[in-house]
């Protein structure tokens, strides 16, 4: 599992001090570097409402000195014109079909200088063979109708070995857990059950988010899942009450600055795991 903020998870640094030890350490192969690019690319259009797929094949430099058939990490470098670029939101699909979001949309940037050969990195795909056909998406779904811009050209840098370290058996595999974890638009609730100062609130959400109908507007939802959060936040025993306002509140100021339906109703089940 992994978490686009918080990455594979906490390191275990007595096992890592052990791992070390001269008589027994191995060394990964040597480094390489793949660099795929397309000079025949053609600038594409960017814009409100619909995506943009960029299909990037490579075979990993087979056959080359610089090949990679292990991957560590990869960078992946853009250039794009864009009207307001934080209303961006770009995402990389390995050919292993690992999605990593590249790029969250960010309320605060209004910024109209684009990206120039900004190189955007991922650890997700550690240990995947890169061989096969990347995909780059990008999107734009703020609804600001006046927003224009172009993918005028990429590249993919790919970071890895040849050969396979000694301390991977098989080839790595993620679990489809990704898919929510790697959007780091996705707001994480700091309260679990069995938490101390946390007391079940009275409050079913989870009937609640099944219960509405799916032609019910973005603006709807964003009033009921504030109501539901108001609701979570008052059940907070009183000792913490005023922690607890401070996180609710944040997280109703973040959840004011998606207008992405589909995220709306992820959030809607996110929500049915303290009901």
């Amino acid at each position: 599992m992994v978490n686009s903020r918080f990455g594979f998870g906490l390191l275990n640094a007595k096992s890592l001090v052990a791992l070390a030890d001269s008589r027994s350490w191995k060394s990964v192969p040597e480094k390489h570097v793949c660099i795929v690019s397309d000079n025949k690319f053609e600038p594409q259009q960017l814009g409100p409402g619909h995506e943009v797929h960029v299909s990037v094949p490579t075979n990993g430099c087979s056959g080359h000195k610089d090949a990679v058939l292990w991957l560590e990490h990869m960078q992946l470098e853009a250039t794009i014109e864009y009207s307001r670029r934080g209303d961006l939101h770009i995402t990389l699909t390995s050919p292993a079909g690992t999605s990593t979001v590249l790029l969250a949309e960010r309320s605060r940037d209004s910024s109209a200088a684009g990206f120039t050969r900004w190189p955007f990195m991922s650890v997700h795909n550690w240990g995947e063979d890169p061989r096969g056909s990347w995909t780059l998406t990008i999107s734009d779904r703020s609804g600001r109708e006046t927003n224009r811009g172009w993918i005028m050209a990429w590249s993919l840098v790919l970071h890895g070995t040849k050969e396979r370290p000694t301390h991977m058996t098989s080839p790595r595999h993620y679990s489809s857990y990704n898919a929510v974890q790697n959007d780091r638009r996705g707001l994480q609730m700091d309260i679990q059950k069995g938490d101390a100062g946390y007391q079940q609130p009275d409050v079913n959400v989870q009937a609640k988010a099944e219960s509405m109908p799916a032609g019910v507007s973005h603006q709807e939802k964003l009033s009921k899942l504030s109501a539901l959060f108001q609701q979570l936040r008052g059940s907070s025993v009183s000792g913490n009450q005023k922690e607890e306002e401070i996180s609710f509140d944040h997280k109703l100021d973040q959840l004011s600055d998606y207008h992405d339906v589909s995220y709306i109703n992820d959030l809607l089940r996110r929500l049915a795991v303290v009901a």
